[in-house]
């Protein structure tokens, strides 16, 4: 279960890079085998370029909250599509963050997307496929995110 290895980390593994960007106030670890690009305002993505259940990708969407809202509000309006249907949402223990999981299924391959809060800063990080072969690199990641500004 990749959810089962999330941990705090804020040591990065031997050989893996830092992505920090103040815009989007945050900070994560990757591995050198991935390759990182913008996709769009306040939107980065991460992937390993790789195929099938061994590829895998994120798109780290970052978001300044207002008063009053909550962790669902940061999924309301993406700037990227979450494709399948939607199979439920579950809370998760991410380090610093309220945090939920909602799992989306296509076929073979599911789609996680990642709504997490720290205090007025949003993020909603999408995942593809969920079900990678990169368990590994998937825990690494995801437990490495922080904002720059906490």
């Amino acid at each position: 279960n990749l959810l089962s290895i999330i941990s705090a980390s804020d040591n990065p593994p031997l050989n893996w890079q830092t992505f920090k960007n103040d815009q989007m106030n945050l900070k994560f670890y990757y591995s050198e085998d991935f390759s990182v690009s913008f996709a769009g305002e306040n939107v980065v993505k991460l992937s390993n370029n790789a195929k099938d259940l061994d590829e895998l990708t994120f798109l780290f969407y970052s978001k300044k909250l207002k008063d009053g809202e909550l962790i669902d509000d940061i999924g309301v309006s993406l700037p990227f599509v979450m494709d399948g249907i939607s199979l439920g949402s579950q809370q998760v223990q991410i380090p610093g963050f309220t945090a939920k999981v909602k799992t989306y299924a296509t076929g073979e391959k599911t789609n996680l997307l990642f709504l997490l809060r720290h205090n007025d800063q949003g993020f909603a990080i999408r995942v593809s496929p969920g079900n990678s072969r990169k368990a590994t690199e998937f825990g690494t990641i995801l437990q490495s995110v922080r904002p720059l500004n906490p």
